[in-house]
């Protein structure tokens, strides 16, 4: 066993990201039970497919499929996402692209835990705002996904990176504007850069791996997310953070790299949403349950219909998007910042009064948000036809 201890950071259990996840209670499973069959989703059967292929009309499948070019921010970035991204790499390419030089080889520790917590630094290093990892489970892969078997392939590790999106711009909107698939956009861009850079450098360790995000999507984004202790499942249908809520976006990797999984966390956020039910009250396109859990493909969990999600936004006149649901929601405040947290204790208590807090703020206004007046820094169009 090499000496180490310049490197104890790697074998410790201190707190390496921005905020601290080494608090949070694990658990076993995730906390949203699964009494099963649980079936792999087919990828190309969505909600914002069906839009598109016309199921809903002929006006809404051009509308649904050119939300991105209704402000122009959102795909200048994409289109320069595109350019920094591996995806059209070979996996035998060199980690710097074709026509790199070797390049030094580094020492690599056998200790999983070790590796992790590697990969882990990296990738906060890079500005993940939140880094987990666990064992992909089978039913997360799409069954439609190219060229790839999950059953046959030794990428079983996945390791999932959290970016929040910019809170300023949060909170300056009221979810409808122009800029809220920018805002997408824009911390996609960051995901790609974190994300493709930590696959190139597990592959000079020596080990394969695979990019699985939006761009390559090969999984069910909220179900590596939650199990490897990143955020619970919430009643919008989509994976919650306990201290910026679901105000993000995310990537992942998969490898054959020996990693130690990280386990599922529970903060209480099934409780809180049972008792909440704010964003299902305005969400525009009633695509959240207002009710209680069901049985949905193997998991007892707050049905969300995509469907009539994609309809509301693809009817969207005022606005590339909709993002309502996660403005609305009172884990989606202002003091969610690393230093608001810098002495928590671990108390899933005061995380759910944040929360309340937030709740009781919004329904003194009338639900009508009043973080950041007067702060839309971006420019109205000057002909939305």
């Amino acid at each position: 066993m090499k000496d180490y201890t310049e490197h104890a950071i790697l074998a410790d259990d201190r707190q390496l990201g921005p905020y601290p996840e080494h608090l949070l209670k694990r658990v076993d499973r995730p906390t949203v039970a699964t009494p099963g069959p649980t079936e792999r989703r087919v990828l190309a059967d969505n909600g914002a497919a069906h839009v598109a292929r016309g199921d809903f009309g002929p006006e809404l499948a051009e509308r649904v499929g050119k939300f991105i070019f209704r402000y122009p921010l959102g795909p200048v970035i994409n289109e320069v996402r595109s350019r920094i991204s591996n995806n059209a790499l070979s996996k035998d390419d060199p980690p710097g692209g074709p026509g790199t030089p070797p390049l030094p080889k580094l020492e690599v520790p056998d200790d999983p835990k070790m590796l992790g917590r590697n990969i882990k630094a990296l990738a906060y290093f890079l500005g993940a705002d939140a880094v987990g990892i666990c064992e992909a489970p089978l039913a997360s892969f799409f069954a439609d996904v190219r060229d790839w078997d999950p059953e046959d392939s030794k990428l079983k590790n996945a390791i999932v990176f959290l970016k929040r999106n910019d809170l300023a711009t949060t909170m300056a909107t009221d979810g409808q504007d122009w800029i809220v698939d920018a805002t997408a956009q824009r911390t996609y861009l960051h995901l790609t850069m974190i994300s493709e850079i930590v696959l190139s450098y597990v592959r000079m360790l020596g080990f394969q791996a695979e990019s699985s995000d939006s761009r390559n999507s090969k999984n069910q984004m909220p179900s590596l997310i939650i199990r490897s202790g990143l955020a619970e499942s919430c009643r919008m249908g989509i994976a919650l953070n306990p201290f910026f809520g679901a105000d993000f976006k995310s990537s992942a990797i998969l490898t054959d790299m020996p990693l130690q999984a990280d386990k599922p966390i529970d903060f209480g956020l099934q409780a809180y949403c049972s008792r909440c039910g704010i964003c299902a009250n305005h969400c525009l396109g009633g695509a959240i349950s207002k009710g209680n859990k069901e049985l949905y493909n193997g998991y007892d969990k707050w049905v969300f219909d995509a469907e009539k999600c994609a309809v509301a936004y693809a009817k969207q006149d005022n606005g590339t998007n909709c993002f309502v649901c996660i403005a609305m929601c009172p884990w989606t405040r202002p003091n969610t910042s690393p230093e608001d947290f810098a002495s928590w204790d671990g108390s899933v208590e005061s995380l759910a009064a944040m929360a309340d807090a937030r709740a009781e703020e919004l329904r003194n206004n009338g639900f009508v948000r009043r973080d950041a007046p007067g702060s839309k820094w971006w420019l109205k169009l000057a002909d939305k036809d």
